[in-house]
Order: structure tokens, then C-alpha cells, then sequence
């Protein structure tokens, strides 16, 4: 059976049965850049990064090089102001990050000692402080929220959560004058998510607002899918799924033996099975009943409006 290409900005890598490279070709299988790449490169907007030999390279989809291999030795990929956090060596023992542009310019020099790649997500980039602190700079490399925490995430919604305790540990979440909004005792706590702020304390599962007040009640055994990522979240209390819109609301809680198994927020489906029956359903974002059949067993992935089945046997 041939492997499905997969396209990204009207190009692809592919690589032939019984070659140890890969090369570039565009819709109509072409081979566009007389290149061979020797690892599967990351296809971006007008730029394509590859790995070879403990470095990287760029180029644009002319194959006109931007960043030389051997340059820099590690890389972030381009985040959406087009920036691309890169590390060049000092020592064998010390990396040093900064960011460039698509065109390769070094516009924040790679001055950052700190532990991996950053990337800006609302207008700033977290980067660890010669204080040792992680603190935060704005896309011009200017010195937007001093360190004053060992660890941080990322800054999103004007907060970010930082840790308060040792090796990661006590999490709270921090505004953007470095004012404590929820206080640091959590086990885990993610950055918000118009307004839903994730967290985990004492191996219990919730949402909080990012004032502090609770969302989602901080009581479930753990969590399938969250608001971010899949538009609704899932969690899981004795067995028992619960599904939660973002204001808070639950808009279904399933019976016993039904298990969530993939969310949809594309067409605002969740697809969940009986494990008693085997069947298979799709409910809507309202907790209603789209799709039911007593003779199909799985539903799989949701592409332009369609679906493949399965029947049960």
C-alpha cells in the first residue's frame, strides 16, 4: 500500500522506497529543490528546516538558503511573528538563544542562557533572565516582564503560570506586573485559555478563572481533552465521563460503560462508544445525538463532512 503525501502550503517531502533521503516536490510531483535532504524537514509558511549533522539549515521553496547548516544548533521552529528562537554554541556545555527572522537576520541576539527553545505567544517569549530567573521580552528583545520566578510558562491572555517551589513545583499563575493571581499550590496549572486556566491539585482535576474563582469544579480523576486544543473539556470521575462547554457548563455526562474516544472541534463533534454494546455514536456540542447506529462499531476521523464507518461484525 503506497503512503498517503501529505502537502503543506502546496508542497511535500517525500522519500523513495530503498533511498536514505528525502526531497522536495510540489502537487504535481515534481521535484522542485535540487536538494536531498537527509531527515524529513519542517515545512512552514515559505520556509523549509532541516536537520543535518547536529545543526540545521533553512531555505525558502526556491531553495535559495537562509540560515547556512553549522550556523546555529537548535532551532524552534517559526512561531506566528515570524520568528524563529535559534541557539548557537559557545562551549560543548553551553547553548545561547536568541531569535531571526524569515530572511535569517539575528533580530534578538543569541545572548539567552536557559535550558531550550522559546517562541512568542501573545507578544511575548519567555527567556531565562542573567539573574537565572525566568522573566519575559517582546518581539524588539526588550525586557517586557523581569524574572522573578525560577520556572515559567508561557504568557497568554496577560498571565502566565510560574512555578513557586522547588524543581517545578507550588504553580500559580502570575499577571503581567508580576502579581500573584492564583496562588502557587498547585501540582500543575496551565496557561489560560480565554479565560480557563487548567489545573491539577492532589491528583484532582479542574478549571479555574483566571481571577481564581473555580470554573470546573477541581474534583475529577483526570482529564481526555481541554478547551485549547479540542474547543470543550472532557474529564473522567469514577469511570464516568463529563463533558463541559467553556463557560462552565456541563452539557453531558455519560452513562456508565461509554468512553469518550475523540473530540471534533472542527464540526463540533464528540464521538464516544458503549463498551458493553460496541456501537458507536457522535453527539454535537449541545449534547445531542447526531449519529447513532446499531450496526456500526467505529467512527472514524471527520473530513470534509464525511466520516468512514465500521460495521460490527
Amino acid at each position: 500500500m503506497k503512503k498517503r503525501v501529505i502537502f503543506k502550503f502546496g508542497i511535500a517531502s517525500v522519500k523513495k522506497r530503498g533511498e536514505d533521503f528525502f526531497y522536495i516536490i510540489d502537487k504535481s510531483g515534481k521535484k522542485i529543490i535540487n536538494k536531498n535532504l537527509p531527515v524529513a524537514p519542517l515545512i512552514q509558511e515559505n520556509t523549509i528546516i532541516w536537520r543535518e549533522n547536529k545543526s540545521f539549515g533553512i531555505m525558502d521553496f526556491k531553495g535559495n538558503i537562509i540560515v547556512p547548516v553549522g550556523k546555529y544548533v537548535d532551532y524552534s521552529g517559526y512561531d506566528d511573528y515570524g520568528l524563529c528562537c535559534v541557539a548557537k554554541e559557545k562551549d560543548p556545555n553551553t547553548w545561547l538563544y536568541g531569535f531571526i527572522d524569515t530572511k535569517g537576520n539575528e533580530v534578538i541576539p543569541c545572548t539567552y542562557k536557559q535550558g531550550g527553545t522559546s517562541s512568542f505567544r501573545g507578544g511575548l517569549a519567555r527567556m531565562k533572565m542573567t539573574n537565572g530567573k525566568t522573566g519575559f521580552i517582546d518581539t524588539k528583545g526588550k525586557i517586557a516582564i523581569p524574572g522573578i520566578h525560577s520556572t515559567a510558562e508561557y504568557f497568554s491572555e496577560g498571565f502566565y503560570p510560574a512555578s513557586f517551589g522547588k524543581n517545578r513545583t507550588l504553580w500559580g499563575l502570575v499577571d503581567s506586573t508580576n502579581k500573584t493571581i492564583i496562588q502557587g499550590k498547585y501540582d500543575d496549572l496551565r496557561s489560560p485559555y480565554k479565560g480557563a486556566v487548567r489545573v491539577e491539585l492532589k491528583g484532582k482535576h479542574g478549571y479555574l478563572k483566571t481571577d481564581g474563582t473555580v470554573l470546573i469544579p477541581i474534583e475529577y480523576d483526570d482529564w481526555s481533552f481541554e478547551f485549547s486544543r479540542d474547543g470543550l473539556a472532557v474529564f473522567v470521575k469514577n469511570d464516568i465521563y463529563y463533558a463541559y462547554q467553556i463557560n462552565g457548563e456541563l452539557i453531558h455526562k455519560f452513562n456508565a460503560g461509554e468512553r469518550v474516544i475523540n473530540v471534533v472541534p472542527e464540526y463540533q463533534t464528540i464521538i464516544f462508544r458503549d463498551n458493553a454494546s460496541g456501537r458507536t455514536k457522535m453527539m454535537n456540542f449541545e449534547g445531542k445525538i447526531i449519529f447513532e447506529n446499531e450496526k456500526v462499531c467505529h467512527i472514524g476521523t471527520i473530513n470534509s463532512n464525511r466520516a468512514m464507518i465500521r460495521y460490527c461484525d
